[in-house]
């Protein structure tokens, strides 16, 4: 009995095949076909056993596939900063699980992407890996192009509308006046 691949990470198929140079009849418990590939199995240790049949005379093995465990990793939403902000990435994964990504040197510490970037993070346990992705998406906001009507306000006319060329429908602004008001 061969499994090259010994100990396998969860969601990878499994390969089972019997070493038979006298052409026996092999069968396999479990519904497992010789040499074909199976998955979908859980982390965990399970039995095979392989019956060769040649003649009459029959012999029979097993072999122990170990399942481990693939990591999980939610890279979390895709979140919106401006240039010159920061932002902490809020990563969750399986406990003990290695986390790596090749932008970012220490994932415990905030970020400043001067443009938007995609990080590719990574998960390690036990020899079995995964990845997400998160985005993080720079705008580039230019307060001085903001302009306003009326441009010469008056005491009678005390309504101002504030607009910003670039703006987006999606997009929320808010003015903070200095003298304790506000508007959006």
């Amino acid at each position: 009995v061969t499994n090259a691949l010994g100990s396998v990470c969860e969601g990878l198929p499994v390969t089972l095949t019997a070493y038979n140079p006298n052409n026996a009849i092999i069968s396999w418990n479990n519904g497992v076909q010789d040499g074909v590939p199976f998955s979908n199995l859980q982390a965990g240790s399970y039995t095979y056993i392989v019956t060769a049949d040649l003649q009459g005379c029959v012999s029979s093995e097993s072999i122990v596939v170990n399942i481990t465990e693939t990591p999980i990793i939610d890279a979390g939403l895709d979140q919106l900063i401006c240039k010159g902000d920061s932002v902490k990435l809020e990563l969750i994964s399986s406990e003990n699980a290695v986390l790596t990504c090749e932008n970012i040197p220490d994932l415990d510490m905030f970020i400043m992407p001067t443009i938007t970037t995609e990080y590719n993070i990574q998960a390690e346990l036990n020899g079995c890996t995964s990845s997400g992705v998160v985005t993080i998406m720079v705008e580039d906001f230019e307060a001085d192009a903001f302009s306003y009507t009326p441009v010469q306000p008056t005491v009678e006319d005390t309504e101002v509308d504030f607009s910003y060329p670039y703006g987006q429908d999606d997009y929320s602004y808010e003015w903070h006046f200095g003298d304790g008001g506000n508007g959006s």
